[in-house]
């Protein structure tokens, strides 16, 4: 018994949350376009809309070094990184007339 109502819990959610989706869609869509319309009067505001809508946030995150302890500044992180990146960094080398002969790990 338990179980049907835990369909028909179910069912009824399913069908509620149905019919809340499309009204909240449709109210952010309004609210987009409402915010891009007032952009020609206001060009900081659409600097500050596109601010806003960027994936990509400038915080660094922690990272664990060699001796696994986390970077506790940004340019701590930044040194992790760049010793990583060395590590699998190749360079080439060149013979006297231009070819290359061999690749070489570069570290540090």
């Amino acid at each position: 018994m338990t179980k049907y109502c835990s369909q028909r819990n179910s069912a009824r959610y399913k069908q509620l949350q149905n019919q809340t989706v499309q009204p909240v869609r449709n109210d952010h869509e309004n609210y987009r376009k409402k915010v891009i319309r007032s952009f020609k009067e206001n060009p900081k505001k659409f600097f500050g809309y596109m601010r806003s809508l960027q994936t990509v946030k400038p915080k660094v995150t922690r990272l664990l070094n060699k001796k696994g302890e986390l970077s506790e500044t940004n340019q701590e992180a930044a040194e992790v990184l760049c010793e990583f990146f060395q590590e699998v960094f190749l360079t080439d080398k060149k013979d006297n007339r231009g070819f290359y002969t061999e690749r070489n790990l570069k570290i540090g």
